[in-house]
């Protein structure tokens, strides 16, 4: 997932539970666009399930495009 944000400014952080987050700092809101269509198309290529986001305290789930 990294990889695919190279683009943009994100980190690898490991939470309190262990289990690893990627952080992203957008430069402006319509960042968020860019940066969905890049992990849309990273989940769907993948093809091993869904990526969940917290975005402004809101949780999403994207799902694997299906082909």
């Amino acid at each position: 997932m990294l990889e695919c944000l190279g683009g943009f400014e994100a980190e690898l952080v490991e939470s309190e539970d262990g289990r690893y987050q990627v952080q992203i700092i957008l430069a402006a809101d319509r960042d968020i666009n860019r940066v969905l269509g890049v992990i849309d198309t990273h989940v769907t290529e993948r093809a091993d399930g869904p990526a969940r986001l917290d975005l402004d305290g809101r949780r999403y789930l994207i799902e694997p495009a299906t082909m």
